[in-house]
């Protein structure tokens, strides 16, 4: 997924209904089953550049404490990614998960499979989903 496709489908999610203040959680899938992180945060920074993707950080609930715990929303997350685009991110550029302090393995790791799970047949919902899952050329290790 990219900066701009990303852009693109939190914005059609809004159209169908999803408010633009309701916050995305990170439902992480792997063989053991999922866990969700309300934790998000986007990690653009020019100096960065240039950079061959675009990470947003997700950081599991486990080890944070309180006044460390951000719940993006819909909007906020919509304002950055153009913002980023505004800094010198090409919009075709990849975005990718960093998924920090997993609670099955500890550690942090990058993941590039991204979807945003945003079917209105959920509302009313409390968030939007964005589904991270194992990578590709990983499933078949």
């Amino acid at each position: 997924m990219t900066i701009e496709e990303l852009i693109k489908e939190l914005q059609e999610a809004i159209k169908e209904g999803y408010p633009p203040d309701i916050g995305i959680d990170a439902d992480v899938f792997d063989a053991g089953g999922w866990y969700t992180c309300t934790n998000i945060e986007l990690a653009a920074a020019p100096v960065l550049l240039p950079i061959s993707y675009l990470a947003i950080n997700i950081y599991s609930n486990r080890n944070l404490p309180s006044t460390r715990r951000t719940r993006i929303t819909i909007q906020e997350l919509i304002n950055q990614l153009q913002e980023a685009i505004k800094e010198g991110y090409p919009p075709d550029t990849d975005i990718h998960a960093d998924i920090f302090d997993d609670p099955r393995g500890g550690g942090w790791y990058t993941r590039t499979n991204i979807e945003l799970d945003a079917d209105p047949s959920y509302l009313p919902i409390p968030y939007l989903a964005l589904n991270i899952y194992e990578n590709e050329e990983n499933n078949n290790e």
